[in-house]
């Protein structure tokens, strides 16, 4: 179980590091990855909501810090589904607006997108951290641009 841990892990930073270097080399890029990105992850969430909601106390309580940790099996316990539903459909606004290609939109998008990631940080392992940040990073590289790039950057 261990093994698996690290390797998840291993894979999740090494996303983290190619997301922040395609960031700074090719941002139009990046921008769809990371809109791609939250719009799977609130596929997913969604799914996993309906399915089984429960698995976030499991899954993320072992391994969350301090006032998460009470935040997990508090809050979170006693109405997981539709917790991690909202937060499902906040991740899809989140990509939309870093997907419309409009510079105030995407800015506020990759801010969102970027708080958020920092804010999951004490989930610990849960949350695949560090990769977390390295992506955070990534975001904040992309939030300095203007949208849309010129032709030769675009892609």
């Amino acid at each position: 179980m261990a093994s698996q841990l690290l390797l998840l892990l291993f894979v999740a930073n090494a996303f983290g590091v190619a997301f922040f270097v395609l960031a700074l080399y090719r941002p139009n890029t990046a921008r769809i990855v990371a809109g791609g990105g939250f719009i799977a992850s609130s596929l997913v969430n969604a799914t996993l909501a309906l399915l089984d909601p429960q698995i976030y106390v499991k899954g993320l309580g072992p391994h969350a810090v301090g006032l998460y940790k009470d935040l997990i099996y508090g809050a979170l316990g006693q109405a997981p589904g539709r917790l991690i539903l909202a937060l499902a459909v906040w991740q899809l606004i989140v990509a939309a607006t870093i997907l419309v290609n409009v510079t105030e939109y995407v800015r506020l998008g990759c801010v969102a997108a970027a708080l958020f990631l920092i804010g999951i940080s004490p989930l610990g392992v849960g949350c695949g951290f560090p990769s977390n940040l390295i992506l955070a990073g990534g975001l904040v590289a992309l939030i300095r641009l203007r949208w849309p790039l010129g032709a030769r950057t675009r892609i």
